[in-house]
């Protein structure tokens, strides 16, 4: 039993500790590190005594020690156990500030002022800035490039320049993104350059932003790709957006912050 556990919830132990006189199993050893199983003292001595019979309260109390263990510990995330990240800060942000209406979030904490914003391509074809505007809207993210999947050239978004103009024309603040398909940080300081050589006309008051995301075609020159290098080429495209004077930012959704990046590196 203390083996399955120590299994189930990913546990190894620190050999450098021996706190049970009858046995040196790994597995109860991480148990008890964890804080899951305690054992009982006998004659001065802490012993697991692990060929005795289990009570069902002695069960009961594992189990929510487990339970415990895990909501502390660990992030069930689309079927992948993951260790929390204890040296990654916390949102400030209460969820239940946040709410969804007419097919928009809202923020109704006190601690901070909500801005509004869209994010745009030229897959939202004709765009009325100034009915934006008066939605409530205040900022634009608008793609000012991509990478083309096959081949790896580098294009401006087909609408970029009618968007830029018209959102900064009506009064919103502006960033820009790239659509990366970067396969090394060379490529990833590339579409930085390209994406502040787009920017450097306009008064750009928001962050340059690395969106990398997989397209699953069979010409894909990225459906090889090495997860591994994704977190380097976010902080090559970060690095080169900072060091031209632009604010820096990296777009990703749930799935790439638990399995894909390594945060501990993007925190700034």
């Amino acid at each position: 039993i203390a083996r399955l556990a120590a299994a189930c919830l990913g546990l190894e132990a620190d050999r450098s500790e021996d706190p049970f006189a009858d046995t040196g199993d790994s597995s109860v050893i991480a148990l008890y590190q964890a804080g899951i199983v305690e054992g009982s003292f006998e004659n001065g001595e802490r012993v697991f005594k692990g060929g005795d019979s289990v009570t069902r309260a002695e069960i009961s109390a594992i189990v929510w020690r487990m339970t415990d263990y895990v909501a502390e510990n660990l992030i069930i995330f689309s079927g992948h156990r993951i260790p929390v990240n204890k040296d990654l800060a916390q949102s400030p942000y209460d969820s239940g500030d946040f709410y969804s209406s007419g097919g928009r979030v809202y923020y109704e904490g006190s601690e901070y002022d909500a801005v509004y914003g869209i994010d745009v391509s030229f897959y939202q074809n004709d765009i009325d800035w100034e009915a934006v505007k008066a939605d409530g809207i205040d900022f634009a993210i608008i793609r000012g490039g991509y990478r083309g999947c096959s081949e790896g050239t580098l294009f401006t978004d087909e609408r970029f320049y009618e968007y830029i103009e018209g959102a900064l024309d009506a009064g919103l603040d502006v960033g820009l993104y790239f659509f990366s398909q970067a396969v090394d940080e060379d490529e990833a300081r590339e579409e930085a350059e390209y994406l502040i050589s787009l920017a450097e006309d306009y008064d750009i008051t928001y962050p340059l932003v690395f969106d990398w995301e997989p397209l699953n075609y069979s010409y894909s020159r990225t459906n090889d790709f090495d997860y591994s290098v994704l977190t380097g080429c976010a902080l090559a495209f970060c690095e080169t957006v900072a060091d031209a004077g632009y604010t820096p930012m990296v777009y990703l959704n749930p799935s790439f912050a638990y399995l894909r990046y390594d945060l501990t590196e993007l925190q700034d």
